[in-house]
């Protein structure tokens, strides 16, 4: 590894007329390729310097001294715009626009999959499309550009071109389902390799006993190449790998190679030394979907999906952490940078004991956040797809933050004396309206949108109706350029679902159970009957709020816990072992009742994150009929339990 830490900074002279400092974070994950800042020497909690729209996309930020690169896209114009930023207030020094189409392809907003390239007195950027440009750093003005697809004779998969430029030296190595090496200076094609399907991910290199080497990551294989001809020189098959399912950039381990994708796939190391290349370790324990896993030590650690995991270098795991959702990840001082699904950036102490938090805290209200944080000079950037950047201080000495999250009792009420749960519920029915006003209420109907966040689909059309007293129905629009909506019905003994992608299908039992217990429209009024035993009461933080925690056995043998704001009495949210947590919020009175006009639910076991956000509701407006389950319908069998 020193030899390899020897020729990156070789690699990285030059840059916009000065050597690249230790500080910097010149282009994708960093000056080493790795992820990891070698800084150490930064306070946990910081405060926020600058924020500001760059565009929609999921292209990181690459900082050389004081300047910041990254580019975003304008749905309006279908552009994308590469702008040169000061790193200390957020100004713009200089812009260039490009056109572009925004892609997403309705799983997300679009906008620009990869990092900008800075060295040599240029930065280089790619476009989904697979135009590969060079401009000046100083300027912005435009050196030479190359049609990837038309020079390669390939063309990007349906989500576009994701990997970024890679600098070695005076040339450049870009992907296009083949890899290929080019001038950097004239954007002469100098080799290009085999078709490996590499789209997304961007090749790490290194020094391996035998020379300069490039580690690839492709859907059709995990390739070895000579850096100097392109030559091949040993391939292992991608396995089970779906078209751009190859994401994550390969980690350099000595001389093997880690590669690590989703959907089921796991993660593989790699001796390229044997022929042909020598399976050292695969676990299923380590499905890296967007971010690749970071190396701290002697200890690996990355997104499982979404479950935060620690293994060793032998594919051992360590500990894992729920909640954090599809978030992505660096480190830096022997700390993890963790930014979660939810928008929220937490800051980890990398130990193989356990999850360590030291800070967390809220940037983010929307939008995903697959791009990983950077550091660079004792400040933390982080964006949103939807275009937000924000800069973090990390360099002085500030007043900590209180540390909140969903489900965690990690700070108690103000001492008093815990109310009984019966209490506390009451107290709610009382907010929410009362009993008899509340059991008088036939039907609700609610509209708004819906988000699946941690999978980046945006927000669509939803309707949610409930009928007294435990019948619920949920229409969901798909995104664009995909025609119909999902509907899912529970009858009050039955759930079933009718879905043009997934088919139509009576819910699986685990998913039915869940269906059965989800609180009815009269939940607040009909808490004695709906629970069989009331538990222990405990002061928690709940939703950034200090709470009471009250733990539930509902009548159907599952447990349940419940969280009601410590000051108002009003319910939070809830959470369980076997079920998602829910937090409610934005409460609207209508006819003397209140409703909770947003809710947000994650999954415990996959991190996914869905927001519903109603902005009009109706009162006794649900007709009865509608409600009947088509026949034949068959029964879902992929259920699926903890990962």
């Amino acid at each position: 590894m020193k030899a390899a830490t020897a020729l990156l900074a070789l690699f990285s002279s030059g840059l916009v007329g000065r050597a690249a400092g230790a500080q910097d974070w010149p282009w994708w994950r960093g000056t080493a390729r790795d992820g990891v800042a070698a800084d150490d020497d930064w306070q946990t909690h910081g405060r926020e310097l600058w924020r500001r729209e760059v565009g929609v996309g999921f292209a990181s930020a690459s900082v050389v001294g004081e300047r910041l690169w990254t580019l975003g896209h304008a749905r309006e114009t279908r552009q994308d715009t590469l702008w040169c930023l000061d790193a200390r207030t957020g100004a713009t020094l200089w812009s260039a626009s490009f056109p572009a189409r925004t892609g997403g392809f309705g799983v997300h907003a679009g906008g620009p999959l990869s990092t900008p390239t800075v060295g040599g007195g240029c930065v280089y950027v790619t476009s989904n499309e697979g135009v590969l440009r060079a401009v000046e750093a100083e300027t912005g003005a435009l050196v030479w550009s190359v049609d990837l697809p038309r020079a390669l004779g390939t063309k990007p998969d349906e989500y576009g071109l994701g990997a970024s430029p890679l600098l070695l030296g005076n040339s450049l190595v870009v992907c296009a389902d083949r890899v290929a090496r080019f001038d950097a200076r004239s954007g002469a094609l100098l080799w290009r390799s085999e078709p490996f399907g590499v789209y997304h991910s961007t090749p790490a290199p290194f020094t391996a006993s035998a020379g300069e080497r490039l580690a690839v990551f492709g859907d059709r294989a995990t390739a070895l190449l000579d850096l100097v001809s392109g030559a091949t020189l040993g391939s292992h098959p991608s396995r089970d790998l779906h078209i751009g399912g190859s994401i994550a950039t390969p980690l350099v381990l000595g001389e093997d190679v880690l590669v690590s994708a989703g959907d089921g796939v796991g993660a593989t190391r790699l001796d390229f030394s044997s022929t042909p290349p020598r399976v050292v370790w695969h676990t299923r324990g380590m499905r890296n979907l967007m971010a690749g896993c970071v190396r701290v030590g002697e200890r690996l650690y990355g997104f499982d999906e979404s479950i935060l995991k620690c293994l060793d270098l032998d594919g051992r795991e360590r500990w894992r952490e729920r909640g954090l959702g599809d978030g992505s990840l660096s480190a830096a001082g022997g700390r993890l940078l963790v930014l979660t699904s939810a928008g929220e950036l937490v800051v980890a102490r990398a130990t193989d004991t356990g999850f360590e938090e030291l800070a967390r805290r809220a940037l983010f209200e929307a939008g995903d956040c697959w791009a990983p944080p950077v550091f660079a000079h004792g400040r933390i950037y982080a964006r949103s797809s939807l275009g937000e950047l924000v800069c973090l201080d990390q360099r002085g000495p500030v007043v900590p933050e209180s540390v909140s999250g969903a489900g965690a009792d990690r700070e108690a009420p103000a001492e008093a004396a815990a109310p009984a749960a019966r209490d506390l519920f009451a107290r709610h029915l009382e907010l929410v309206g009362g009993r008899e006003s509340l059991l008088a209420l036939r039907s609700l109907r609610r509209s708004g949108t819906f988000q699946r966040r941690s999978v980046g689909v945006t927000r669509v059309p939803a309707v949610l109706e409930e009928l007294a007293p435990d019948r619920r129905r949920a229409e969901l629009g798909l995104p664009r350029g995909l025609r119909g909506q999902v509907v899912r019905v529970f009858d009050g003994e039955e759930a079933w679902e009718l879905n043009p992608i997934r088919g139509d299908a009576r819910l699986a039992a685990a998913e039915q159970r869940e269906a059965r217990d989800e609180p009815g429209l009269h939940a607040a009024a009909t808490f004695e009957r709906d629970h069989r035993e009331f538990g222990a009461v405990v002061g928690a933080h709940f939703a950034g709020r200090s709470a009471w925690k009250v733990v539930t056995t509902l009548a159907s043998g599952r447990a349940r816990n419940y969280y009601f704001d410590a000051q108002t009495g009003c319910l939070l949210g809830r959470d369980g072992p076997e079920e998602a947590t829910v937090v409610l919020g934005d409460w609207r009175v209508e006819r003397g009742l209140a409703f909770p006009m947003l809710e947000r639910r994650e999954e415990h076991d996959t991190g996914a994150l869905e927001v519903l956000r109603f902005e009009s509701l109706q009162l006794d407006g649900v007709a009865d009929e509608g409600w009947a389950r088509p026949e034949d319908l068959p029964i879902r069998t992929d259920e699926q339990g903890p990962k």
